[in-house]
C-alpha cells in the first residue's frame, strides 16, 4: 500500500477487509443510485428503436448485436424445458429446425435460470432482458463498491464503482456484442477477490462459503472469463502466500476454490466429460491468438472501437500507478500487509493488461484450453476491475494529509481526466457509435451446429419432416400422445417389422423404451434417432436422462450446497453464541470469529 493512501480501518480492531461497507439505509440508498445509474446505462439500447404503431402504442425495438439472437432463443427454449417439470434442462427441442441441441449440457446455464425467473414475474422476454441488463449493470457496481470499501474510503469507493459500470469495454458487451453472460459475469469479479482476500486473511468458515459459491456460481454464469479468473485466483493465492511465508493462504484459497468447483460439478463435470460427443467450431473459427490487441482489424467499427477500448483502459491503469508511487513516501519498515495487497493488485492489474496484447502470445502458448477463451480481448473484464480498484486506492492516496494542495489538484485532475475520457468514450464511441449504425433487431431462427452429435448431419442439411415417420410408411400408424422438450410418448401400430424415426438429433442421455423395455437406438449416419419395432401395437416412451457424469455432478454439487449451508449456519450459531456469552458477561465487545488454522 502506498505512503499516505488511507486503508479502511488500518491500525484499529477492524482490520481491512473485515469493514462493513456502510449501515443499511447507506446500503439502500447506494442499490437505488446504482440501479438508476444501471437504468440510464442501458435504457438506449432499448429505446432508441422505439416506433409508435397505429392507436399511439408504443413498439420497443432491440439493437441487433453479435450474440442477442441465439440467447433469446435459448432463453425461450430453456424456460419452455423448465415449464415441462425439468430441473436441469440440458436439451433444447426447438433449435435446428425440432432437431434439438445439447446447448446447456456445454453452455454454463446460470444467465437462463436468472431469466426465466425475471420473465415468470414480467411476463415478457424484452422486458425480462432489459431488467436483467439494469440488474447486472447495477450489481456490478454494488460488488465493485464492497470490495473497494473493504479498504478504502466512502467516497473513493464510489467514483470507482461508477467507473466500473462505465468502462468502456463493459458497456460495449450489452450494445455491441449481447454478451449477455459476460455482462452479468461482472458482478461476480469484485466478489471473487473481496472473499478471497477475507479468507486468506482470516479463514473464517462463512469466507469458504462466500469464496465457494461466487466462484461456483461465476463458472455457471461464463466459462471463458471464469477460466482467466482461475488462473488470476491462483497467482493471488500462491503470490500472496510465498510473501507471507505462510502456506495456510494458499491451502484457504484453494479450499475455496474446490468448494466452487463442487458447486458447478452438476455443469462442469458433464460439459467436461461428454465434450467428445459434441461437434465444436468455435475454436477453429476464433483461434485465440488471432484477435489480440491493440491491432484487432476493423470490422464494422468493431475492431477498432476495441482497440481504442483497450488502450483508454491502459492510459487509465498507468496514470492511477503513477499517481499511487507519486504519493508514497520513503520509509525504513518493511511493507504492512494492506500494502503487501495492493502491490499485488497492482502486479494483477498490469499482467492481465498485457495479456490482451501479442506480448502474451508465448505465455498464452503454454497455457491450456485457452480455445474456452476464444478471445485474449476478454482479459479487459479482469483488467478493468484492477484498475477501478487501483484507481480508488489512488483517490484515497491523493486525500490523504501527507499530499501537498497543489500536488493534490495535479493528482486528482490527472485521475479524474482518464476516468472522464473513458466514460466519454463509452458515451460517444460505444454507446452512440451503436446508435448512429443502429439496425433493428430481427429474430430468426437458431440453426446451431455446436453442441449437436459429432460426425451427425449438419442441421442445415437435414430434412424438415414430421416429427415421427415409419420406413416403410405403408402398412404402419403412429399417434403422438406426449411431446415435451426431453420427453416423448408415442403410440405405433405396425403390420410388419418397423423401423420408427424421430425428429431429434440421437445424443448421450436419450434413451427408448418399449413396452417398458429398454431398446438400443439404431445406428444412424445422420445422428438422428431410429429404433425398430416388431409387428404389432406398441408403446414408445423416449426421455432424456442422466447420464453417469450428470449424476455424479449433481451429487457434487448437492453436497456442496449443503457444506457451505452448513458453514453459514455454523456461523450464525457461533456469532448468536457469542454474542449471548458477552450479554451474560456484561461485557459490550463486538464479535469477531477466531481464525481457522486451516
Amino acid at each position: 500500500m502506498t505512503e499516505g493512501a488511507h486503508i479502511a480501518g488500518e491500525g484499529s480492531s477492524n482490520p481491512p477487509g473485515n469493514r462493513a461497507p456502510g449501515n443499511w439505509p447507506f446500503v439502500g440508498a447506494l442499490s437505488a443510485c446504482a440501479i438508476l445509474m444501471g437504468a440510464l446505462v442501458v435504457a438506449p439500447f432499448f429505446v432508441s428503436l422505439t416506433r409508435t404503431r397505429p392507436g399511439g402504442v408504443a413498439s420497443f425495438r432491440l439493437l441487433s448485436t453479435h450474440d442477442l439472437n441465439e440467447h433469446l432463443i435459448v432463453m425461450d427454449q430453456f424456460d419452455k424445458t423448465l415449464r415441462s417439470g425439468v430441473l436441469y434442462p440440458r436439451w433444447l427441442a426447438g433449435i435446428n429446425g425440432d432437431y434439438g441441441n445439447a446447448w446447456t449440457n456445454f453452455y454454463p446455464p446460470a444467465l437462463y435460470y436468472v431469466t426465466s425467473a425475471i420473465h415468470a414475474v414480467v411476463g415478457d422476454w424484452l422486458a425480462a432482458v432489459a431488467a436483467l441488463c439494469v440488474i447486472s449493470m447495477a450489481g456490478s457496481g454494488v460488488s465493485l463498491y464492497v470490495l473497494a470499501r473493504a479498504f478504502f474510503g466512502r467516497g473513493a469507493s464510489m467514483i470507482a464503482a461508477s467507473f466500473y459500470m462505465l468502462l468502456p469495454y463493459h458497456v460495449l458487451d450489452l450494445f455491441w456484442r449481447g454478451a449477455l453472460p459476460e455482462l452479468l459475469g461482472f458482478v461476480f469479479l469484485p466478489l471473487l477477490i473481496y472473499f478471497a482476500f477475507r479468507l486468506g486473511n482470516n479463514g473464517k468458515l462463512v469466507d469458504y462459503a462466500g469464496l465457494g459459491l461466487t466462484y461456483g456460481l461465476y463458472v455457471m454464469t461464463h466459462i471463458p472469463v471464469a477460466y482467466l479468473m482461475t488462473y488470476v485466483l491462483a497467482i493471488y493465492a500462491i503470490t500472496w502466500s510465498f510473501r507471507e511465508k505462510d502456506r495456510r493462504v494458499l491451502l484457504r484459497i484453494g479450499g475455496g476454490m474446490v468448494l466452487g468447483l463442487m458447486v458447478c460439478a452438476i455443469y462442469l463435470l458433464p460439459a467436461a466429460l461428454e465434450s467428445r460427443y459434441a461437434y465444436e467450431s468455435t475454436s477453429g473459427i476464433f483461434p485465440y491468438n488471432g484477435s489480440y490487441l491493440p491491432a484487432l482489424p476493423p470490422s464494422d467499427n468493431f475492431g477498432d472501437t476495441l482497440n481504442h477500448t483497450f488502450m483508454l483502459q491502459a492510459i487509465a491503469l498507468a496514470v492511477v500507478l503513477i499517481v499511487l508511487r507519486s504519493t508514497r513516501r520513503k520509509k525504513a519498515r518493511p511493507a504492512t500487509a494492506s500494502e503487501s495487497h495492493l502491490q499485488l493488485w497492482t502486479a494483477l492489474g498490469i499482467w492481465t493488461t498485457l495479456m490482451c496484447t501479442p506480448l502474451s502470445f508465448y505465455l498464452s502458448a503454454v497455457m491450456p484450453r485457452t480455445d474456452l477463451v476464444a478471445f485474449p480481448w476478454r482479459w479487459l473484464t479482469v483488467a478493468g476491475m484492477f484498475t477501478s480498484l487501483l484507481l480508488a486506492a489512488a483517490i484515497d492516496s491523493v486525500s490523504g494529509n501527507t499530499v501537498l494542495p497543489k500536488r493534490q489538484l495535479v493528482f486528482l485532475s490527472a485521475i479524474m481526466l482518464v476516468a472522464f475520457v473513458n466514460v466519454w468514450f463509452t458515451v460517444q464511441r460505444v454507446i452512440g457509435g451503436t446508435l448512429a449504425n443502429a439496425s433493428d433487431f430481427a429474430s430468426r431462427p437458431l440453426v446451431e451446429e455446436n453442441y449437436t452429435p459429432r460426425g451427425a448431419t449438419s442441421p442445415q442439411q437435414l430434412p424438415n419432416t414430421a416429427r415421427v415417420e415409419t420406413e416403410p410408411p405403408e402398412g404402419a400408424a403412429v399417434e403422438v400422445t406426449r411431446w415435451d422438450p426431453q420427453r416423448r410418448e408415442i403410440y405405433v401400430r405396425a403390420e410388419q417389422s418397423t423401423v420408427v424415426r424421430l425428429k431429434t438429433y440421437n445424443f448421450p442421455g436419450w434413451t427408448a423404451r418399449v413396452d417398458g423395455s429398454r431398446v438400443s437406438w439404431l445406428s444412424d449416419r445422420e445422428g438422428v434417432q431410429r429404433l425398430e419395432v416388431s409387428p404389432g401395437i406398441h408403446r414408445i416412451a423416449v426421455s432424456f436422462e442422466n447420464t453417469p457424469p450428470r449424476t455424479a455432478g449433481t451429487i457434487m454439487s448437492g453436497l456442496a450446497l449443503v457444506a457451505i449451508l452448513g458453514l453459514i449456519l455454523f456461523h450464525r450459531v457461533r456469532r448468536r453464541g457469542h454474542q449471548v456469552s458477552v450479554a451474560y458477561q456484561g461485557k459490550a465487545e463486538p464479535y469477531s470469529e477466531p481464525s481457522n488454522s486451516s
